[in-house]
């Protein structure tokens, strides 16, 4: 029974390494949402629920787990086929109440609302929204006014989970009653949770009852820029209606602002660096870039940000075109900064969806960091607090969506154990670096010297993969860098040799073949030894040379191989020479069309085979039943046949039944011996010209009649006539002696 794994993956393909083998260097495996299923193969169902899924596309890798590594004959064993069927369900949630987030600074927008059970809400922020503030406030319990017994949870693009890889949460019933509150927490009747925000998507807020008490209170959503801005102390509300006292009498009703906003205030903008994409020839192949210069129209060779703020550039990866290979991302520090008074650290931090925040201690708030700095430190890695002035980060099938690429630069005097200590002001205003973001098939396009570059179309759906030499070379992982189950040089070298000095074995049976005059089998054996000694020649791994294409010379190969059998078995036979080449020309169109139609299967080698030893045998009986003796001679079914068939057999089980990736060189080796050294006792003596009988009556260069006519010549002229009769006059020379 097999193991069927399946991954559940959305937005892009699954990144996974199913037999455990290692990513190259510097790759971020982290995804937003990805899922590990296992079952049995054995016609059962499995149910899997994904709770509050992304919205968009969903990618599922499936494939089973086969541990067995014998090599067996198509056809000798069962044919395991594994169908997977799959049916997807989608139960929305219902009851969504839509809020109106606050953009300006002027009014507080709060619905007053009263639950008996959870509820969720949405609501969407527009372009240049940094972070949302979810205010729940003046909130207790609907029956005796008790603390708040709220959980406040809330996510983008999806509705909230617990422990979901977008959802924030915080807990109300702690609320107090004092005036204090900052950040994400509660106090001063107010329950706040802040949260980053993707821009122009839905956003989705979840109200849960701790201890199944209703609860009454005013929720709002204000939206901030990328100020970390403090919240108004005076709340607004948001009501339908007014009702006055004196409906004769106008009533004006005074509205009052906070000063303390901050809403709206650009002097605290990050500086926003915009980018041009530029599709390169090929699938999968595209970089982004500062825009031209207007002046050079080329995009600047650096980029200058400022030491003051924060800075980013946002780029698109779009969605089922763009997400099947592998996008790059580095940062380089230039040489030649000025660091006499203060050394440079430039921090990157790349996130999906949201942006990033470089926090105080030089750590990201989300996403993948990256750090140059212009000191050295040897250990620096992608994960490191820097200490190089390079950095680089992959991301296979890189997820769709907004991607956000953060800088901030900090000044310090010197880097002690990787930490850049003490940080100083930065006496510039600005540093200047370089990026690199780009996206390529595989791993830059390549898979090193262990693998090949594949791209795959299927569906409307382009993805790349590096295709390693794993069968037998040993390498593994993403980018064909694993080598801990790589094969040594020296066996590499020793398949190479085997697999191809093992069929000069063959030299043997073209000179026998030679010297008993049978040309047409010694020119098959000399074929089929050429071809098979270059093909594995071209087959094998790093100790590789090809005379022509793989798949010429592995019909050739295959080709030869089963022809030889075809010609040494119809040799065997003893026809006439007319027989024996209508035989050896259909055999030779039998053959080729079954190795094209399928080279690897059990059929293509048995139907021959067969066919030529049912005419041996045949022919065989033939002869015997003519001569009235045994036909072929004792001796040479004892000396020939006998070995020869053993030594076939023994060749034929090594090739059928025990051959292994592992043993390969050996057991396949073995077999082209065995063939090779078969034929040496299979092949028959030579036989005189006048000695072969045909299976079809007579003498192979009479007319078939049994009886005859001879003409002598007496010494005196005379001519005398006499009538031979063809029992008496017949050999009994088989050419078998």
């Amino acid at each position: 029974m097999l193991f069927t794994i399946r991954y559940l993956q959305h937005g892009s393909y699954p990144v996974v390494s199913p037999l455990g083998a290692q990513f190259p260097d510097n790759f971020h495996l982290a995804r937003t949402s990805l899922t590990g299923l296992s079952a049995r193969s054995d016609s059962t169902w499995l149910r899997y629920t994904e709770e509050a899924p992304l919205a968009g596309d969903w990618f599922v890798a499936a494939f089973t787990l086969y541990d067995d590594t014998r090599i067996t004959q198509k056809g000798l064993g069962p044919s395991c086929h594994t169908v997977l069927e799959s049916e997807a369900r989608l139960e929305p949630q219902e009851d969504v109440i839509t809020l109106v987030p606050e953009v300006t600074a002027h009014q507080r927008l709060i619905l007053m609302h009263k639950i008996n059970a959870t509820q969720f809400y949405r609501f969407v922020v527009p372009e240049g929204t940094f972070s949302a503030v979810v205010n729940v406030s003046k909130c207790v319990e609907a029956a005796g006014g008790g603390p708040c017994p709220l959980a406040v949870s809330a996510s983008p693009l999806a509705l909230p989970t617990d422990g979901g890889p977008l959802t924030s949460s915080v807990n109300c019933s702690s609320l107090s009653s004092d005036n204090s509150s900052n950040g994400s927490g509660s106090g001063g009747g107010v329950c706040l949770l802040t949260l980053d925000t993707v821009p122009n998507r839905w956003h989705f807020v979840r109200l849960e009852l701790e201890n199944g008490t209703a609860a009454q209170f005013g929720i709002q959503i204000v939206l901030q820029d990328g100020c970390e801005g403090s919240h108004k102390e005076n709340e607004y509300m948001l009501v339908s209606e007014m009702r006055c006292q004196s409906p004769a009498r106008t009533a004006f009703i005074p509205v009052l602002f906070a000063e303390d906003s901050t809403l709206g205030n650009d002097s605290c903008d990050w500086d926003r660096v915009p980018l041009g994409r530029q599709s390169l020839a090929g699938s999968l192949a595209f970089i982004y870039d500062q825009l031209p210069d207007p002046l050079t129209t080329k995009p600047p060779a650096r980029l200058n940000i400022t030491t003051e703020r924060p800075t980013y550039m946002t780029f698109e990866v779009q969605p089922v075109q763009d997400i099947g290979g592998t996008l790059t991302v580095a940062l380089t520090l230039p040489t030649g900064l000025n660091t006499s008074l203060a050394n440079v650290s430039v921090t990157g931090c790349l996130s999906h969806f949201v942006r990033a925040r470089v926090l105080e201690d030089g750590s990201c708030s989300s996403g993948v960091r990256l750090t140059v700095n212009t000191t050295t430190f040897s250990s620096g890695s992608a994960s490191d607090s820097g200490g190089r002035k390079d950095n680089i980060t992959n991301l296979p099938y890189p997820e769709p969506g907004d991607w956000y690429l953060t800088l901030a630069v900090r000044c310090y005097l010197q880097q002690q154990y990787g930490r850049e200590t003490p940080l100083v002001p930065c006496p510039e205003n600005q540093t200047s670096l370089t990026f690199h973001i780009e996206s390529a098939p595989c791993l830059q396009a390549s898979c090193g010297a262990n693998g090949a570059c594949y791209q795959y179309f299927s569906g409307g759906f382009v993805f790349s993969t590096c295709v390693c030499w794993a069968g037998k070379h040993g390498y593994g992982g993403w980018g064909c860098t694993d080598s801990s189950r790589a094969t040594p040089d020296f066996q590499l070298l020793l398949a190479t040799l085997l697999l191809t000095i093992s069929n000069v074995l063959f030299v043997p049976a073209v000179l026998l073949a030679l010297r008993r005059r049978y040309f047409t089998e010694a020119f098959v054996y000399a074929f089929a030894m050429f071809f098979s000694t270059f093909y594995h020649a071209c087959d094998e791994e790093k100790y590789v040379f090809c005379l022509m294409r793989l798949s010429v010379m592995q019909f050739c190969d295959f080709y030869a191989g089963i022809f030889a059998f075809w010609v040494t078995l119809v040799c065997m036979a003893d026809l006439a020479p007319a027989w024996s080449s209508l035989m050896n020309v259909g055999g030779a169109m039998l053959v080729a069309l079954g190795v094209e139609y399928d080279r690897t299967g059990l059929w293509v080698f048995v139907v021959p085979v067969a066919t030529a030893f049912v005419c041996m045998v045949s022919s065989w009986v033939y002869h015997c039943r003519r001569q009235r003796a045994l036909y072929p001679s004792l001796r040479y079914l004892l000396l020939g046949l006998l070995p020869g068939a053993t030594v076939a057999g023994v060749g034929l089980v090594c090739y059928a039944l025990l051959e292994t990736e592992e043993n390969y060189k050996y057991t396949h080796s073995a077999w082209h011996c065995c063939i090779a050294v078969s034929i040496l006792f299979l092949l028959p003596p030579r036989r005189p010209q006048t000695d072969s009988y045909s299976p079809v009556g007579g003498a192979a260069g009479g007319s078939g009649s049994s009886t005859g006519k001879l003409l002598r010549v007496t010494a005196g002229g005379s001519q005398q006539t006499v009538n031979t009769s063809s029992d008496s006059e017949r050999g009994v020379a088989d050419g078998h002696r």
